[in-house]
């Protein structure tokens, strides 16, 4: 996906992924402004995230509380010239740029091998779409949807 300004203010915009079994309350992501008695509730033990503002990334690592299944979410941000930085450990803030690419992964440990059904390297099939990605502009990913 790509954002872009077309005004002289430029973007200025924070990113982050969530999932379910993070244990938030998804009726309060804007810090009580919907309402009394929608408040956050502590991230889950079953999900983690990791922020590298110097790379634009924002890695989301879960493992779901039924079966056990292991998930990761990749966001990447390329703000070309502009400013990416960690917000409280959740969220990456852009600033500074009047263009914006996202490029989003996500896999799971599923593998369809009889008796487990686990252990597909998630990690290295979205480091790989990544790393496919790398370099090329939006309109060659939206060419090839990448």
């Amino acid at each position: 996906m790509r954002l872009q300004s077309r005004g002289t203010v430029g973007l200025k915009f924070r990113a982050s992924i969530e999932s379910p079994e993070s244990g938030r309350n998804y009726r309060d992501l804007f810090g009580g402004a919907l309402g009394s008695g929608l408040e956050a509730i502590p991230r889950g033990r079953d999900v983690s995230i990791s922020l590298n503002p110097d790379e634009g990334t924002l890695v989301l690592d879960g493992r779901l509380r039924g079966n056990g299944m292991a998930y990761q979410a990749v966001l990447k941000l390329d703000a070309g010239d502009g400013r990416i930085r960690a917000i409280d450990g959740e969220w990456l803030e852009v600033s500074g740029t009047d263009e914006v690419l996202l490029i989003l992964t996500a896999a799971t440990s599923y593998r369809p091998v009889y008796p487990d059904y686990s252990g597909n390297d998630y990690a290295a099939a979205n480091a790989a779409v990544l790393k496919a990605a790398e370099g090329k502009g939006y309109g060659v990913l939206e060419a090839a949807h990448l």
